[in-house]
C-alpha cells in the first residue's frame, strides 16, 4: 500500500494500492472499498489497461479505441464489485458504503471509478437480476444469427457483379472498332480476379521511357519507324506490383478513345527482374477508357534478357485474346 500526501481516491496499479495518507490514518476508507481494489489486483486488470493504452497510443486517431477503453474500465469495476459481493454477500451494505464515500467527496474526477455517473451504473449492475427469460434467449439467438449472416455476406466473392464485368457479344467485329456497347462475356468475367480492382493505370512520357525498352528492342530488331502508334503506360496494383507497357502498331481506325491497330506489338515487363513478354497480333482493338484490349490472330512469348530469341521461356498462339489491364484475366 502506497500512502500519498495528495488528495487521491483509492486506486491500484498491479499489486500496489494508492490511497490518501490522512484518510488511511483516520480509517476513513472502508475495508470493502479496499477489497474492491484488491479484486482489481487479483484479476490482473492493470494488464488490460496497459494493453488498451498501447493500442490507443498506436491508433490515437481512431475514436472507437477510446470507447473500447472506457468499456474495459467500466467492466473492471463491475468485476471487482462482483468479487467483493461474492465474498461478503451483502449488496445493500456495500452499496451504502459506496454512496457514503461519494457523498462525502467533492473532488472526484470523471475518470475515477468513484465518479457519480459510474457509481450509479455500478449500483444498477449490482442490483440487476440475471434474467434467463425466453425473450432474452431469443435476443441472443437473433444477434448470433445476424453476426453469422453478415460474416457470410462479406465472405462472398462479388467479382461477378454486373458493374464489374465487361461483356463482348460474339457477333461484334473487333477490327472495325465501331460498336460502343461491347463488353467481355459473362463467362470470361468469372476469371476476373477481385483483388486487382485497386489497380491504377496511367500514361507515361514516351520519350522518357525508351531507355527501359532499348535492350529488348535491339535484341528483337524492332524498328520504331515502322509504326505510327507508339505509347507507354504503367500499371500499378494496390500490392505495389508494377508492370510497364510499350504498345506499337499501325493505326487502322480511331473513334471515341478507342483505336484499332494492324500488326500490333505490346511489350510488358515487371518492375523487377529480367523477364518480359512480347504480344504480337494482326489486329488489336484497344479501349483506353475501360483499360481493355482484344487481340486477334497472334501470339505471346515470354523471354528473359539472357535467353536467345529463338528459345522463348513460353510461347502461346491465339485466335482471340481479351485482356483487361485493370483486372487479371485467365486465358
Amino acid at each position: 500500500m502506497a500512502l500519498s500526501e495528495s488528495q487521491t481516491n483509492p486506486h491500484c496499479f498491479f499489486n500496489t494500492i494508492f490511497i490518501n495518507k490522512k484518510d488511511y490514518l483516520k480509517e476513513a476508507i472502508d475495508e470493502d472499498l479496499l477489497n474492491h481494489e484488491i479484486e482489481h489486483i487479483r484479476q490482473w486488470h492493470s494488464l488490460d489497461i496497459l494493453f488498451v493504452e498501447i493500442i490507443r497510443s498506436i491508433y490515437w486517431f481512431n475514436p472507437i479505441i477510446l470507447l473500447y477503453r472506457n468499456a474495459v474500465i467500466i467492466n473492471h469495476e463491475y468485476l471487482s464489485d462482483n468479487g467483493v459481493i461474492r465474498n461478503h454477500n451483502d449488496i445493500k451494505s456495500y452499496s451504502e458504503k459506496l454512496l457514503n464515500y461519494i457523498v462525502c467527496r467533492d473532488n472526484i474526477p470523471l475518470t475515477s471509478g468513484f465518479s457519480h455517473s459510474l457509481t450509479m451504473r455500478r449500483l444498477h449492475m449490482m442490483t440487476k437480476t440475471n434474467s434467463k427469460s425466453f425473450f432474452t434467449r431469443i435476443k441472443i439467438v437473433i444477434t448470433l444469427s445476424l453476426v453469422l449472416f453478415y460474416f457470410f455476406l462479406l465472405s462472398c466473392n462479388h467479382s461477378n457483379k454486373q458493374s464489374d464485368t465487361y461483356i463482348l457479344p460474339s457477333n461484334v467485329n473487333i477490327s472495325s472498332g465501331d460498336d460502343p456497347n461491347w463488353k467481355l462475356s459473362k463467362k470470361d468475367s468469372l476469371y476476373i480476379d477481385s483483388f486487382d480492382r485497386a489497380t491504377v493505370v496511367y500514361p507515361t512520357n514516351f520519350e522518357n521511357e525508351l531507355w527501359r525498352w532499348k535492350a529488348i528492342l535491339e535484341k528483337h530488331k524492332i524498328n520504331f519507324n515502322e509504326f505510327n502508334h507508339k505509347i507507354t503506360f504503367d500499371r500499378k496494383s494496390f500490392d505495389t506490383v508494377r508492370v510497364y507497357y510499350l504498345e506499337l502498331g499501325i493505326i487502322d481506325t480511331v473513334k471515341d478513345n478507342k483505336v484499332t491497330l494492324k500488326n500490333a506489338i505490346i511489350l510488358s515487363k515487371y518492375f523487377l527482374g529480367d523477364d518480359y513478354w512480347i504480344l504480337t497480333a494482326q489486329t488489336l482493338f484497344h479501349d483506353f477508357e475501360n483499360f481493355l484490349y482484344v487481340a486477334n490472330n497472334g501470339s505471346i512469348k515470354n523471354f528473359n534478357l539472357n535467353t536467345p530469341i529463338d528459345k522463348p521461356l513460353s510461347d502461346h498462339k491465339f485466335e482471340s485474346r481479351h485482356h483487361n489491364i485493370k483486372k487479371t484475366i485467365i486465358y
